[in-house]
């Protein structure tokens, strides 16, 4: 459930270059966030605007950075480090970002995507029960290869391709299906629910 204070949508002109990638969380092991620097290192062979900021600190940001390095794409990295949850909100430091991008395949029901999408922005996340629920509408899924080549190149596609259709309502679509985990709409979700018990059970 997000706080009804979490909510925030983008005034972004329409066809507005979405170029800014976003990722907020722990730079551990388990978010593959090396595959996300992969997938920018292609990304910026095409356009060199593309950009990558993470908001976040842990365990592997030293590799991460040094990947980074070896890549040649440290200069379109940005290491935001770590930032309290009160000042990412009040902030609305999701803004900084165009695209949100989930490389982890562990994800349950990720806070972090689901404040992404109520501030405007589509995801690109690889696919697992919970992101191919909670995301829906606002972003898109790539299946999740094996293949960690295949895996990187199907993340740089999708992202290039949400570019391609910049004439699609991708920030409107993430917004709206951000509120669908509002608390007024779960509110009404359980309602319903309660009510087909109650009937179903002849009470």
């Amino acid at each position: 459930i997000l706080d009804e204070s979490v909510y925030a949508p983008r005034t972004d002109p329409p066809n507005n270059k979405l170029t800014k990638l976003l990722y907020v969380g722990r730079l551990s092991k388990e978010k593959r966030i090396d595959l996300t620097l992969y997938a920018l290192a292609e990304l910026l062979k095409i356009d060199p605007d593309y950009e990558l900021i993470l908001i976040g600190d842990g365990p592997e940001r030293h590799r991460l950075f040094d990947l980074s390095v070896e890549l040649g794409i440290a200069q379109a990295v940005t290491w935001y480090g770590s930032v309290n949850h009160a000042k990412l909100i009040d902030e609305h430091l999701y803004h900084l970002g165009d695209i949100f991008v989930v490389s982890s395949k562990f994800e349950t029901q990720g806070l972090s995507t689901l404040e992404a999408m109520a501030h405007g922005l589509p995801v690109v996340a690889i696919r697992s029960d919970a992101n191919s629920e909670v995301i829906g509408q606002g972003g898109v899924v790539v299946p999740n290869w094996n293949d960690q080549e295949r895996l990187v190149k199907a993340l740089a596609k999708t992202i290039i391709s949400i570019n391609d259709n910049s004439q699609q309502p991708y920030h409107e679509l993430a917004y709206q299906q951000a509120l669908k985990f509002s608390p007024s709409a779960l509110l009404n979700t359980y309602t319903s629910i309660y009510q087909e018990v109650i009937e179903s059970s002849g009470k």
